[in-house]
């Protein structure tokens, strides 16, 4: 199907191509074989960026790649499971960095985890921040939101806070309550979170326009559609209020 295709991209589309490493490795062999002029687009485990023999086998085909590196700091990459560290994170970054992949590597950081404080998000932007600079690698952050079958979410709702119900309803994760619901930071906290971002960006690009790799961040949907400054200055309005603002919202 190349032959259909524009871009010669092909998609790997298991959840995680890399976790079984020697197959991924017998795989990229067989391409070699082929001798094709196409590139790959897949999701790798930082832990499977460490070899440097399978970053070096599919550096050639390499077209872009996800790494979840989910936490900036170790007790959060303990706390949901991840077996993996930041030094981990940091020996992946700079094997793709060594064999020159670096700017196809998008690592993909979450903050706003149901126990994080203002100190654990700045610690997983600084740490992300630090791995773009050193090793010209793209940066994802993106705000924690529930999704049901997970650890975290059966927690939640072991505490009567969300029920799979609410993912009957359309648009769902802009609901204010759901965003909440999971999120301890303060709305002051979360405008400093996306004016700590903006500031990175700024100094990442300042007198040096060849940079071609990005942080990508988006300010929370939920708080930027439906709360006023004034609002925002409220460090804490409580749920009860929350679920009936996300009351009249489904009622509009």
């Amino acid at each position: 199907y190349l032959d259909k295709s524009i871009n010669s991209t092909i998609q790997i589309i298991d959840d995680e191509f890399t976790l079984n490493l020697e197959r991924s490795k017998k795989i990229v062999q067989l391409l070699n074989k082929n001798n094709n002029n196409y590139t790959l687009v897949f999701d790798s485990r930082a832990i499977d960026l460490c070899d440097p023999e399978f970053v070096e086998l599919i550096s050639i085909y390499v077209g872009r790649f996800l790494v979840g590196a989910e936490c900036g700091y170790d007790e959060g990459l303990k706390y949901i499971g991840k077996g993996t560290t930041t030094q981990t994170l940091e020996i992946a970054a700079k094997t793709v960095y060594e064999y020159g992949v670096n700017s196809k590597a998008d690592f993909s950081f979450i903050i706003g985890f149901p126990w994080e404080e203002y100190r654990h998000v700045q610690k997983t932007i600084e740490f992300a921040s630090e791995l773009m600079i050193k090793y010209g690698i793209n940066i994802f952050l993106q705000w924690y939101m529930q999704i049901p079958g997970s650890r975290l979410w059966d927690e939640q709702k072991n505490k009567k806070m969300v029920s799979e119900e609410f993912y009957d309803q359309f648009g769902i994760f802009g609901d204010p309550y759901l965003f909440r619901s999971s999120n301890r930071l303060t709305f002051s906290e979360i405008e400093k979170i996306t004016d700590m971002v903006a500031s990175v960006r700024m100094l990442h690009y300042l007198g040096d326009d060849e940079r071609n790799t990005t942080i990508e961040y988006a300010h929370p949907f939920p708080v930027r559609k439906y709360f006023s400054q004034a609002l925002k200055g409220q460090d804490d309005i409580g749920l009860s209020t929350l679920r009936e603002l996300s009351q009249s919202i489904k009622n509009q």
